[in-house]
């Protein structure tokens, strides 16, 4: 089992931490580093300080089923949004770095896709990587926003 983690923030890794690991998981030298996720991290904690390396949104909707699988088009926009002001407020610095929207759903996933390209250009692409959990898996990035649909 994994018992040293590298690549989260002490505030994401906290979650894992507790939930999965029973509180056996630690966090190697490089993330407990101040300076960590920086200057990313730096520039949007400081200008929009309810968002925190570990952020939840709690959105009022409702998901819709279309065979297996699940979307939410309230859930895709907001992300669209949140990830357009991160853009805002890093005056484009986060472009310049890995995006990652992840969701469990293949049907959010191509939602998602639909929606960064309509709102960004079909040139999103170039900046920002949707995917399904299990098609990102191994695979990291500065900023994630994960879609839960539900």
């Amino acid at each position: 089992m994994l018992n040293l983690q590298y690549r989260m923030h002490p505030l994401i890794s906290d979650f894992p931490r507790r939930i999965f690991y029973g509180g056996n998981l630690l966090d190697a030298p490089n993330v407990v580093n101040p300076d960590y996720g920086n200057p990313l991290r730096q520039l949007i904690c400081s200008k929009v300080r309810s968002i925190q390396p570990f952020t939840l949104f709690d959105l009022d909707s409702k998901e819709h089923c279309n065979g297996t699988s699940l979307a939410n088009k309230d859930e895709a926009r907001l992300a669209v949004h949140v990830y357009t002001q991160l853009y805002k407020v890093t005056k484009g610095l986060s472009a310049q770095t890995r995006v990652a929207v992840i969701t469990p759903y293949a049907q959010q996933a191509n939602l998602l896709r639909n929606c960064f390209a309509e709102k960004l250009g079909p040139d999103y692409e170039r900046h920002i990587e949707v995917n399904t959990v299990d098609g990102y898996q191994g695979r990291e990035a500065n900023i994630v926003i994960f879609s839960c649909v539900r």
